[in-house]
């Protein structure tokens, strides 16, 4: 993926499926896709020392494994220039564990976050 070739409505495009296609789908593979290799993460949750797909997947992976039934809702979308904000939310039951945090019983859980 070329930053200085992809439209505002080819960015935009390519964050939907991070979230819809990666978290929703489980479409690890499409990461190649969708990610640059300098991706770094930098959720709490998750912490890695991957960059780029990789790390994508590991975070997906880990959220996935958590909250297998995970659904990703786009709330909003928000462009500018070459930078595209989402706020989204996250709904799963949790049934596995997510990083340092042990899930101790089944409970549905809503997370909210803008990703610039």
């Amino acid at each position: 993926m070329s930053e200085g070739s992809a439209t505002m409505t080819e960015r935009e495009a390519l964050a939907r499926r991070f979230f819809e296609d990666g978290f929703t789908q489980g479409r690890l593979d499409a990461m190649d896709e969708v990610m640059s290799d300098d991706f770094v993460s930098h959720d709490p949750q998750v912490p890695t020392e991957a960059r780029g797909p990789a790390a994508a997947r590991e975070v997906i992976s880990t959220y996935r494994g958590a909250f297998p039934d995970v659904r990703m809702h786009i709330d909003d979308v928000v462009e500018q220039r070459d930078r595209v904000v989402i706020r989204w939310t996250l709904r799963g039951t949790a049934q596995g564990e997510s990083g340092p945090v042990p899930v101790t019983f089944a409970l549905s859980w809503v997370l909210e976050s803008a990703v610039p």
